[in-house]
Parts: C-alpha cells; sequence; structure tokens
C-alpha cells in the first residue's frame, strides 16, 4: 500500500483550515478542544524550521500559511456577498471586491498574527520548560486576537471562543476573565494533548494527559456551577419584543416609507397582544434621517403611541457634514430620542479608510458606501433609564468588540439591545457567527441581550449565553420573551481586559528565559 506523504509546506495550512472548522461550525465545538494538535505536533517539534540563518523567517512563512487558511476558512461567508446589487456596480466589480475582501483580509490579519509562530519557537530553542509551552503558546494566542481591535483591518470578528458558543457551560468563563481566558484554556488544552502524544516517557505522558483533562473539567464544572446560579437567580424582568421585517438592504431602501410603516405597525400589533412593554427595531429599519426628517419622526412616535409600548429603532442622525447610525427611543406620548450612535461603522460599508489612497489605487471599493457621505463614529456608551433599569445598546460591528458591551454595563445597563443588519451575508455562517458573538458578550456581563437584525437572525440570549428564542433567515415574524435585568457585575465587566495584559508580561517574561548550558 502506497504511503501517502503531505509536504511540510502543506501541513501548516492544512491544520489552519481544520483549526478554523469548529468556529465556523460551532455544533462541532467539542472538537476544537482538539482542533489545534495538528499545529501543536507542528511547533512542538520545529517542523519545517530548518536550522541555520533565516530561522525566524521561514518560521514565519509556515505561520502565515497556517493562519491564512484559518482565516480564509473563517471568513469564507464573505462571498455571500457577491454580486452587492444594493450597490449597482456590474457584476465584474462586484466578483473583484467580493475576492479582494476575502483573500485581502486574511492576508492583513495573517501578517500580524504569524508572528506567534517564530516567537514561540524562540522560547522553545531556548529552553523554556515543556510543561510552560501550551501557556505561553496560550498568552500568545489571546495576545494576538486582542491587538486585532486596534486596527480597522483587524476586524475581530474571528475568535476561537466563538467554537464554544453552541455549548453556554464551555464558554460560562468569560464571566471571570472574558472571551480572550475562553480562547487561551482551548489552546493551552490541545498543546498540553500534543505533549503528551509527543511524550516518549509513560509519567511525562500521564502528567500532560492529566493537566489537559484537569484545565478541560475546571471550566466544565465551573460552566455548570455558574450557569445552574444564573438560572436560579432571581431578576427583575421586562417583556421585549424583538422585531424582524425581513427587509433586505434592496428592499429596505427600494420599499416606500409607508409601506415599511405598515410591516412595523403589523409585528408592534403582535407584540402587544403578547404583552411586549419594548421592542426593538433593526439597525437603519427607517433609512432616513429621522432627527432631521419630522415626516419620519412623526410616524414612528405615532406607532409607540398607537401600542402604548416604547420603541428603539434603527434610524440615521444628523452628523453635520457626515451621517450618524443611531438608535432612537419613541416612548408613549413623547417625542423621539437618540440615545446611541455606532461606535463602529463597517469598513467601506459605511466609510472609506485612508480614503484618498484607497481610492486612487482601487476605485471599484469605494463603490461599496451605499452614502454620498462617511458614517460618523459615536464616541461613547449610552444608556437609556427607564423605570425598569437601564437598557444599553450596540449596533451590528459593535457587537464583535467586548469592551463596547462591558462599558455599557459599566454605565448601568441591565440589558443589552443589538440592532444590525446581516441581510448583506445572506443566509451564510457570518450571520450565524455575528449572532454567536452576542452570546459571548451576554456571558461575558451576565446580561440578557436582545439582537434585532432586518433579516435575521433575531434573537433573544439569556444572561448565561444561552439562545432562548430566534427568527431564522429571510422571516418575517417577532420574539415576545421576558427577560431579566441584572445588575450586578461580574469579574469581567470589573476588570475587563486585565487578562491580557497578565498574558503581555507572563509572556515577555517566559521568551526571556535561557536555561543554562
Amino acid at each position: 500500500m502506497k504511503r501517502i506523504v503531505v509536504k511540510k509546506g502543506l501541513m501548516y495550512p492544512i491544520a489552519g483550515a481544520a483549526a478554523a472548522l469548529p468556529i465556523i461550525f460551532p455544533q462541532i465545538g467539542l472538537f476544537g478542544w482538539l482542533a489545534l494538535i495538528p499545529l501543536a505536533l507542528l511547533c512542538l517539534s520545529g517542523t519545517g524550521f530548518e536550522e541555520g540563518k533565516g530561522r525566524f523567517f521561514r518560521c514565519y512563512r509556515r505561520g502565515f500559511s497556517f493562519f491564512f487558511a484559518y482565516f480564509l476558512v473563517s471568513f469564507s461567508w464573505l462571498l455571500y456577498l457577491y454580486p452587492l446589487s444594493v450597490t449597482g456596480m456590474d457584476k465584474g466589480a462586484a466578483l473583484f471586491v467580493v475576492l479582494f475582501a476575502w483573500i485581502g483580509i486574511p492576508v492583513l490579519q495573517s501578517t500580524g498574527f504569524a508572528l506567534v509562530l517564530p516567537i514561540f519557537d524562540m522560547a522553545r530553542r531556548r529552553g523554556l520548560p515543556k510543561g510552560l509551552l501550551p501557556i505561553f503558546m496560550g498568552a500568545l494566542w489571546s495576545i494576538g486576537e486582542w491587538v486585532q481591535n486596534f486596527f480597522w483591518f483587524g476586524v475581530p470578528w474571528v475568535r476561537i471562543a466563538l467554537s464554544q458558543t453552541e455549548m453556554p457551560v464551555l464558554f460560562s468563563s468569560a464571566s471571570l476573565l472574558g472571551s480572550y481566558f475562553v480562547g487561551f484554556l482551548i489552546i493551552a488544552v490541545n498543546f498540553y494533548i500534543a505533549l503528551a502524544v509527543k511524550s516518549v516517557k509513560g509519567r511525562e505522558r500521564a502528567v500532560f494527559s492529566g493537566i489537559a483533562a484537569i484545565i478541560f473539567a475546571l471550566n466544565f464544572v465551573f460552566g455548570v456551577m455558574n450557569v445552574r446560579l444564573m438560572k436560579n437567580a432571581e431578576y427583575k424582568t421586562v417583556t421585549v419584543s424583538a422585531l424582524q421585517g425581513n427587509l433586505d438592504s434592496d428592499d429596505k431602501w427600494g420599499s416606500t416609507f409607508e409601506g415599511t410603516v405598515e410591516i412595523y405597525d403589523r409585528l408592534c400589533s403582535i407584540a402587544k397582544e403578547e404583552g411586549a412593554e419594548y421592542a426593538l427595531l433593526p439597525e437603519t429599519a427607517f433609512p432616513y434621517n429621522a432627527e432631521k426628517n419630522s415626516g419620519v419622526d412623526l410616524a414612528i412616535a405615532a406607532l409607540a403611541s398607537k401600542y402604548e409600548m416604547t420603541l428603539f429603532v434603527g434610524t440615521f442622525g444628523d452628523g453635520g457634514e457626515d451621517v450618524l447610525n443611531v438608535i432612537r427611543v419613541y416612548a408613549p406620548n413623547a417625542a423621539g430620542e437618540t440615545v446611541y450612535v455606532k461606535r463602529r461603522p463597517v469598513p467601506f460599508g459605511e466609510y472609506i479608510p485612508m480614503r484618498d489612497l484607497i481610492l486612487a489605487v482601487i476605485p471599484a471599493l469605494g463603490e461599496i458606501n451605499m452614502l454620498e457621505r462617511s458614517i460618523l463614529p459615536g464616541d461613547e456608551s449610552s444608556v437609556w433609564q427607564s423605570g425598569e433599569g437601564g437598557f444599553g445598546y450596540l449596533i451590528c460591528f459593535d457587537s464583535i468588540y467586548a469592551e463596547y458591551a462591558r462599558e455599557s454595563v459599566l454605565g448601568g445597563a441591565e440589558t443589552i439591545m443589538i440592532s444590525t443588519n446581516d441581510s448583506w451575508f445572506g443566509d451564510s455562517v457570518g450571520i450565524r457567527m455575528h449572532n454567536a458573538a452576542a452570546r459571548l458578550r451576554a456571558a461575558e456581563n451576565a446580561r440578557s441581550v436582545v439582537r434585532s437584525a432586518n433579516t435575521g437572525i433575531s434573537s433573544v440570549i439569556t444572561p448565561w449565553g444561552e439562545e432562548s428564542d430566534m427568527i431564522p433567515y429571510d422571516t418575517e415574524g417577532q420574539i415576545t420573551k421576558e427577560i431579566a435585568m441584572n445588575d450586578s457585575l461580574t469579574l469581567y465587566s470589573r476588570i475587563g481586559d486585565l487578562f491580557v495584559y497578565i498574558c503581555l508580561a507572563a509572556s515577555a517574561l517566559m521568551l526571556a528565559y535561557k536555561k543554562r548550558g
């Protein structure tokens, strides 16, 4: 029988593609605790890191090939953007833009993340004790994910913790030290198992296997206990409805104002019959500047008064020369009030980063932006206080940034409302990943999350990250649920990303270590 030999250069991208699978398919989340073993075995063995001058750059190339495949698979849903019909560009240009995004984003993200492998190799060769290598890799990975928050091209959409979002007990530890901590545990377990596989001594194999088992077991036991405690806790509650008008970007911009009002009038009527006190509408459900258009403002206010229900509505706001993407609150018999401004506009979709350079080099990217003016980002977390408690807000991309939800909670939010428009992504993995990110935000801060999307997925999420109900893609409907209003703070809500700073300090110490002799 002929033996199949995989070239060293192909081992890393194959391992990267395999590592991405539980992220885009969290139904196989348990596989995430094993999916990085191939990478771990390659790194621990130094496979493909030939000795001699230029070793660092050889390691970097291996790292780049791993992470490029990892992100390429994770961002494969970008292909669903084609043909970008709402932008009006021709199909050839749309195909170029979609392929450019699908390949370009992994290239940009891999360029920095690839440093993880040569840095890990440096510590391994300097004699860092084997038992610390999984901790070192887990710390480096957490730092790599965290750094992506600071660059427009980082787009921290892909988090290894997303692989666990179908099993709340396995990501409940995010309430302690955040989602980076969950990812750290997953990396450490994978690398300890790899050390056990590589060990030739039975005792050493047992020790490393035992450490991996203990980490997984402690995380699981904590999750079971924490989820049970939250389920049994007593909360004050409010009844909230998430409305999904099922108007995609083409329909929303092409529909008449009266037609949009008719859809949400119908959904509000059902929500009121089911006892809703509050209703959340999607991002730019009414794509008009409601602050300046009194007709739009008065029509939405009339809906709130008609059903005696407070409405949180996505519209545009006045940003002077630019536009604001906002949520406005309409209480019964009261004027509309802007309560939140989107803090992370979508690159190219809502603004063009490095505008002059980008448009000069790749003019087609400028056609994605549907508006003549850019969306101006907000700069603060706003909390609207009602008689029942504080409502915090996030719009679309805001929800993939953990610090934004935390800032809302520290500002008094007892529940988090997320308005989004994911219709660009069709019925793809992308809308599921975006919804999964909301589950992480819920668990990190022990807050209920109500999520309303134009075409789906709309959902209601418990404070422990379980999806209690949802409206699937391409469906008009509404969810009415009694949700918990929680005013207590988790450890993560209090300390934020302190765990990442600990990882930075620990990594520096381990990298400085050098075995004598």
